[in-house]
């Protein structure tokens, strides 16, 4: 099983790296734009095609993608939205907040 794993890790891997040196950290910018909401739209689409794959064996498209290449996108989607969050939670640790070092003067006002 660790030897199938670690092929499929680093399939992943490899497959999230190439996608985004092509693209640019497109899924990045999106979340930036979106939000999360993003995340669970890709999530959605590729849900949705498992199970027209699941029913037909393939995904009656352009790119006939199979059930593994689906769970793979799943994946990677994923893991993409992990580092997102991971990286929204090392940013908030990093950049103290400005109203606690130093009020708003309408807070400051109202006190």
């Amino acid at each position: 099983m660790e030897e199938v794993l670690d092929e499929i890790l680093t399939e992943i891997r490899n497959t999230i790296l190439t996608k985004n040196k092509c693209y640019g950290n497109s899924f990045h910018q999106t979340i930036k734009e979106y939000g999360m909401i993003a995340l669970l739209i890709c999530l959605t689409d590729k849900l949705n095609r498992l199970k027209t794959a699941c029913r037909h064996e393939t995904v009656e498209d352009t790119l006939h993608e199979t059930v593994e290449d689906t769970l793979l996108d799943i994946a990677g989607y994923a893991i993409l939205g992990l580092i997102e969050i991971r990286n929204m939670e090392k940013n908030r640790r990093r950049k103290p907040n400005p109203d606690v070092i130093a009020p708003k003067f309408e807070t400051l006002k109202e006190g």
